[in-house]
């Protein structure tokens, strides 16, 4: 592979604004040797063959390219050894708002590190350092993705692999414009559930405040009794000492127990370590199963179809799509199947055996496979799953609704049934003990 020598300058990265840069690269052709170049946020002056001595002139500003071939070299910096930065977890609002910035800048034919480094000025605080990086490793020609596994609270493993992709195969932009249409959805399905919290304060503070208030009111009563058998008259001290004692023990730790118990179970349910079992009990619940499963059909068929138009060997396509997928159990199952390919079996023979995709599936790939269009296979059940996911989503909204207004229901009937019991059951047998009939 030949050497071309350059010269170019830098658009943006700090002190070496404008910089003349010059050198040589190693590269299949002077049309791969500009991209790299391109990929590496420099504007090309000129580009030579040593040994033809032919000028290739470059556009001042240029969209990270497509490769000519799988195989073709990214040049990058060595590899991120620093320990990872933790901060506060980003949030799936940010994320939409940041690569839809992205994928804007780079479609406009803003090179990627002086999109980033623009970008830096309107993002949140504690995403602006990350940004930042990303700016200096774009101008460095540098592995993206290894920027953002630095900042594993700020960016999913699915998210780096989605860039990394990207990357590599010359659709950055795309990417980043996937990337922000997944972290809506993401944020207004979860936006959606906002009833959840009510049925949560229902059964965790209604449902034991209404028992507290039922039986201090007894108590109360009681002593209230006490004080004017003994000659003195009922004061605000029964009353509040009714209250607050039966606060103090039982109802006040029995309280802070069930808070406590909650608590925990929302943090070990929401901690990195029991991710792998959300995802997998995510793909099996009833309502919200469905919707997950064409969810991640959709991200792996969509990242397949790119990477096979940026020519890439169908067995390396295949893995780099399948990190792309977002739920870790569907994840698993995909590179379990994918472990097959590179043989004499056929794609289309694979999944036919597998139990992650649709029976549709099988002769649509068969039939690309037979044509040799894989990508506009690829492209066609990405529309596919992403009709699925809307109707699965759809229906899961609708039956969680459903469900939610009967706990809701449920809940606060539990609450009133309380206080009419202890009204109309236990004040009045209260009131007549001790009475002749």
């Amino acid at each position: 592979m030949p050497y071309y020598r350059y010269t170019a300058t830098r658009p943006s990265g700090g002190a070496r604004v404008g910089q003349s840069v010059n050198g040589t690269i190693k590269a299949g052709s002077l049309a791969e040797a500009n991209q790299l170049l391109v990929q590496q946020g420099l504007v090309v002056q000129h580009l030579a063959d040593p040994a033809a001595q032919a000028p290739v002139a470059s556009a001042p500003v240029a969209v990270m390219a497509r490769p000519v071939a799988a195989a073709a070299p990214v040049i990058s910096a060595p590899v991120d050894t620093r320990p990872v930065i933790r901060t506060v977890p980003g949030s799936n609002k940010d994320r939409m708002f940041l690569f839809l910035q992205l994928g804007g800048a780079l479609q406009a034919g803003i090179n990627p590190a002086q999109a980033f480094h623009e970008i830096s000025r309107r993002v949140p605080g504690y995403y602006r350092p990350a940004v930042e990086a990303l700016a200096a490793a774009a101008a460095e020609g540098a592995d993206l993705g290894a920027v953002m596994a630095r900042y594993p609270d700020l960016f999913p493993d699915d998210t780096i692999a989605m860039i990394r992709a990207g990357q590599e195969g010359g659709y950055l932009a795309e990417a980043a414009t996937e990337i922000s249409r997944q972290s809506e959805s993401a944020h207004k399905f979860k936006r959606f559930f906002w009833w959840i919290h009510l049925v949560f304060w229902n059964a965790i503070i209604g449902i034991p405040g209404m028992i507290w208030a039922s039986n201090s009111m007894l108590e109360m009563y009681d002593r209230m009794e006490k004080s004017v058998n003994s000659g003195q008259g009922p004061g605000l001290g029964e009353i509040g000492g009714a209250y607050l004692g039966m606060l103090i023990w039982p109802y006040g730790p029995a309280f802070l127990l069930l808070l406590a118990i909650s608590w925990a179970l929302w943090k070990y349910f929401g901690a990195a370590r029991t991710r792998r079992l959300r995802h997998k009990i995510g793909l099996q619940v009833p309502v919200f199963g469905k919707r997950a499963w064409h969810e991640n059909l959709r991200r792996f068929t969509w990242s397949l179809s790119r990477l096979s138009k940026a020519g890439f060997a169908p067995a390396r396509a295949y893995a780099m799509a399948a990190d792309t997928v977002p739920n870790l159990e569907m994840r698993d199952r995909l590179r379990h199947l994918g472990q097959n390919l590179g043989g004499a079996e056929k794609m289309s023979d694979i999944i036919g055996r597998s139990n992650l995709f649709p029976d549709e599936f099988v002769p649509v790939m068969a039939t690309a496979e037979y044509t040799g269009d894989i990508p506009g296979a690829m492209d066609h059940l990405s529309r596919s799953s992403q009709g699925e996911f809307e109707t699965a989503e759809g229906y899961a909204k609708l039956r969680s609704s459903i469900w939610g207004v009967l706990a809701l229901v449920v809940t606060s009937g539990l609450m009133l049934a309380i206080f009419m019991y202890m009204w109309y059951h236990q004040l009045p047998a209260k009131v007549l003990e001790g009475l002749e009939p």
